[in-house]
């Protein structure tokens, strides 16, 4: 039996750690990772703790044109697939998207080469949620896809492929009815960030070691980047700070994929505003929770933030996306339902200096875990170790 884990960035990569040392010692199989792109950094500590790691575009790095250069090699990633998995053993597949171009040919492949093959959509963020793709498509991309025979490539966007047999997310309530149209529905608990899996990681594939609880810095705020903003929107962020008191000091973590200089302006006009270290730019947020001490976390629509918040239910936790213009049911819904726990979605600068007046007061601390990590992760796949044992 082969389990195999599809990455296309680092935060990808953390959680397919997080299942794979737990499905390790539950399951007698070969654990493989496959990279669809060079923006790893060093695979050497990789191979050390993977049956196999294979990086399947050695010439895509992460940027802009990530997605495109990976179309351009799609015949020589398919070939490398084929010659991979032949369908000699039993394959349990995870992947983190199921609608791009490359991830629905080697789907189509795994299920091809045998039909009883286990394929599993990992929850990434707030695109499994969505009902309908917004952003269409160009002509211009239309033709290049054409030209590299790419069917319809988003005719189906992220949860619909019908080849997927389960779902592992958050928020099944939240997930469209017609996403769960025979899928096995599996529930993500916080153990999945716990502080061992975190430790773990990073000391494993960044050698970052653990800080110590003298050395973390409090902040009252922490603003969570994400690389679609642009100069506009910097500047509408600047201005949104400026209204936190300058006795409140605010700490920025610029998206892995995010140039942290578009943040310079800010930090120099702001005294009481500062960027996360760089030796931490390239991690996942999610991964420094445990090394920053913060009580209010703003993003535009980051789904990090949400990931805060089930680790520490006393965060204040404010969306800032309809400054923007931006209406996002998916993340509406969600918060909807968590008002009373500290989660807003400000409307204009006047709701957001109403907001922040509830950051003054006293940080309660963390709710401990209901569970140990090991009885939750066992929770959280015991449906799948049903299914495959």
């Amino acid at each position: 039996m082969k389990v195999i884990f599809v990455c296309g960035n680092v935060f990808h990569l953390y959680l397919a750690t997080s299942y794979k040392d737990y499905l390790k010692s539950k399951i007698n199989a070969d654990f493989e990772l496959l990279l669809l792109n060079t923006s790893f950094g060093s695979v050497k500590e990789m191979k050390s703790d993977w049956n196999k790691v294979v990086i399947l575009n050695k010439k895509v790095t992460k940027g802009r044109y990530n997605s495109l250069l990976v179309l351009l090699k799609m015949k020589s990633v398919m070939k490398k697939m084929e010659q991979l998995y032949t369908g000699k053993d039993h394959i349990i597949l995870f992947t983190f998207l199921d609608h791009t171009p490359i991830m629905k040919k080697i789907i189509n492949h795994i299920k091809k080469i045998n039909n009883k093959n286990s394929l599993y959509l990992v929850e990434e963020g707030l695109g499994l949620y969505t009902e309908k793709n917004n952003k269409g498509i160009s002509k211009r991309k239309k033709f290049f896809y054409s030209m590299l025979d790419v069917d319809k490539p988003y005719e189906i966007i992220q949860g619909e492929n019908e080849k997927i047999d389960g779902i592992i997310l958050q928020n099944p309530d939240y997930l469209p009815s017609n996403k769960k149209i025979d899928k096995k529905m599996i529930v993500q608990g916080n153990s999945v960030f716990s502080e061992e899996n975190i430790n773990r990681f990073c000391e494993l594939y960044f050698s970052v070691p653990i800080e110590s609880e003298q050395n973390i810095t409090k902040y009252d705020f922490l603003f969570i980047g994400q690389n679609f903003t642009n100069e506009k929107d910097i500047l509408l962020l600047k201005e949104i700070l400026k209204i936190i008191p300058k006795n409140m000091n605010i700490i920025i973590k610029p998206h892995p994929r995010e140039n942290e200089g578009k943040y310079s302006e800010i930090v120099k006009n702001l005294d009481n505003c500062t960027i996360v270290n760089k030796i931490y730019h390239n991690f996942p947020i999610e991964l420094l929770q445990k090394r920053l001490s913060v009580k209010t976390v703003l993003t535009f629509y980051s789904s990090a933030a949400l990931n805060f918040k089930k680790n520490d239910p006393s965060l204040q936790i404010i969306f800032l996306y309809k400054l923007l213009n931006l209406k996002i049911d998916s993340l509406e819904k969600i918060v909807r339902s968590n008002e009373a726990d500290g989660i807003s979605i400000i409307e204009n600068t006047i709701d957001f200096q109403k907001t922040i007046s509830k950051s003054n007061k006293t940080h309660v601390e963390s709710l401990s875990e209901k569970n140990s990590h090991l009885e939750e992760m066992e929770e959280v796949l015991k449906g799948i170790i049903t299914n495959e044992l």
